[in-house]
């Protein structure tokens, strides 16, 4: 099924029931105006795709959803500030806590996608969906209330678990010396030994890491497009304490 396909079959299709036992049917919210589109293409750094054209054309959203979807991204781009995360980011959706799904554009992307869930509390990026249709798959399973949905497992288990265990970091000497990976190495050899290092290239759905481990003014830096991150530790003070040094 194509990812327009999907969305047509939720609109008006019931998905569950209210409270008093009435039926409850997915909606779609209108579609973007021409001048939206116009708007869209002079701010991302990629040409709409044919079939996220067609989206657009269809539809801005689905309801029931998260708090606020709006997969054009006009209502929300001065909402969330993610240069040094994603440079191109492009927000999509948002929780009632001020948190985003953002697409991970590039100036070679052919979709919008990867998309991440960008969250102030705790201060993590979590990879929510490898491509767009995944991730309007995920909205029909939160709107059909399915059980640990993967949006409820992103945002309610798997955010929490990234920022209390800090998984995948390599130190400074690690990435730098790593064979065999010229782009981690090479990324590495052009700052120091106060940084960690995260390698997203290959991450699955649910993975991610912490960029405010420091506390909110935590320094990050990124491999250009390259899915690599970076995190200057802080020399002692109460985050270092807290974390032991990452």
């Amino acid at each position: 099924m194509s990812l327009l396909a999907l969305i047509q079959e939720f609109d008006g299709k019931e998905i569950g029931e209210d409270r008093n036992g009435n039926p409850i049917h997915g909606k779609l919210l209108p579609g973007a105006s021409r001048a939206d589109l116009i708007e869209i293409a002079e701010l991302i750094p990629c040409p709409i795709p044919p079939h996220m054209k067609d989206v657009l054309d269809t539809t801005r959203g689905l309801l029931p959803s998260l708090h606020i979807v709006d997969f054009t991204g006009l209502s929300l781009k001065d909402l969330i500030e993610t240069s040094d995360l994603c440079p191109f980011g492009w927000p999509i959706a948002g929780d009632e806590f001020g948190n985003f799904w953002v697409v991970d554009l590039l100036p070679n992307s052919k979709d919008w996608g990867p998309i991440y869930f960008v969250c102030h509390d705790p201060p993590v990026m979590v990879l929510q969906a490898q491509s767009f249709e995944d991730f309007v798959a995920q909205l029909i399973a939160l709107a059909r209330k399915e059980e640990d949905s993967p949006i409820e497992r992103v945002t309610q288990k798997l955010a929490h678990r990234i920022y209390h265990e800090n998984p995948n970091v390599q130190s400074y000497e690690d990435a730098k010396q790593l064979l065999g990976d010229g782009q981690l190495s090479s990324f590495a050899s052009s700052l120091d030994k106060s940084y960690q290092f995260i390698d997203m290239r290959k991450a699955r759905v649910g993975e991610g890491f912490s960029w405010g481990r420091y506390g909110p003014d935590t320094e990050i830096k990124r491999a250009g497009e390259l899915r690599i991150f970076a995190y200057k530790k802080k020399a002692g003070g109460f985050w270092q304490k807290l974390f032991g040094g990452g």
